[in-house]
């Protein structure tokens, strides 16, 4: 019990040493058919603002230029108070007067880890499929995005291809650490099969087999998602609940129970409300209801 109880506490010494300021959130909810455009070309200037009514049509601004050719946008930054969002080229433009507007910066994407399979739980070895630990990098992203993967070494997302290639086949066990907003407590809950169906099933979730004797969750959600298609922001079954909840891309239903991916806020505001937009996890916490998160990470064992 108490080499548990220190390998708890280590994760959340680390992932406490990596989170970092709220993010500036908008609950404008955001419509793909009217996005204000970036021009012919699409192109990105150092630092060009456009007009947009939420960070998420911001996020979506600078992936739509992104594929364009010469230079798309690697970073963006998004006022609430004037509507303005920032495009930028340069990945690290620094975007100095952000704070002063009360802005929220993201960064574009970085180089994935080459290698997400070594982080060791006891003596089970297990891929990192997702994580975040820090509000610099928007998951408000395109379906295609959600496909190929994008990241940087500490907040990530895989890909649903490569989701495919770890379980279409051979279906993993499955776990989730994550550290609650509310009594900054661990909580881990583990599922004996997790696979992901390929594009031509529109990445089918299935998952089962809630384990208890390794989960200290107050109740069991995810299962809530089996059999789901997945949805992002522009594309799949339910855009709808993508763009309601934060952004997110994932497995969707009316909407869902846990949103990993939902907006990232280091804030109590709404812990006991309605919260489902925020990033959060169903019975990671003291009781049932959706409880905001300060850090997570998705793993499935090799």
């Amino acid at each position: 019990m108490a080499a548990v109880v220190d390998h708890a506490l280590l994760i959340i010494f680390i992932f406490f040493l990596t989170s970092l300021a709220t993010a500036t959130v908008s609950e404008t909810e955001f419509n793909a058919d009217e996005s204000p455009s970036l021009g012919p070309t699409n192109s990105v200037s150092a630092a060009e603002s456009v007009t947009a009514r939420s960070d998420i049509e911001c996020s979506t601004l600078c992936s739509a230029a992104q594929s364009s050719p010469g230079s798309g946008c690697k970073s963006w930054a998004f006022a609430s108070a004037t509507g303005r969002c920032f495009l930028s080229s340069n990945r690290t433009f620094g975007f100095e007067f952000a704070s002063s507007i009360g802005a929220s910066v993201f960064r574009g994407q970085e180089d994935l880890p080459l290698n997400n399979c070594t982080t060791m739980v006891g003596s089970r070895k297990f891929c990192v499929i997702q994580q975040r630990v820090s509000d610099q990098y928007s998951f408000a992203r395109s379906y295609a995005e959600y496909e190929n993967g994008f990241g940087d070494s500490q907040n990530f997302w895989i890909g649903l291809k490569k989701l495919n290639n770890l379980t279409g086949s051979t279906p993993r066990l499955f776990r989730m650490e994550a550290v609650n907003l509310q009594n900054n407590l661990l909580y881990v809950c583990e599922y004996s099969s997790f696979s992901v169906a390929g594009a031509s099933s529109d990445y089918q979730l299935s998952v089962t087999g809630y384990l208890t004797g390794s989960s200290n969750t107050t109740g069991e959600s995810f299962s809530y998602n089996n059999g789901l298609l997945f949805s992002a922001i522009d594309a799949g079954s339910n855009t709808n609940c993508a763009q309601k909840d934060g952004g997110a891309g994932w497995w969707f239903s009316g909407c869902t129970y846990v949103n990993p991916n939902g907006y990232f806020n280091l804030s109590e505001i709404n812990n006991n409300g309605d919260n489902e937009h925020f990033m959060q996890w169903r019975y990671a916490g003291p009781d049932g209801t959706r409880r905001m998160l300060r850090s997570i990470r998705l793993m499935l064992q090799v």
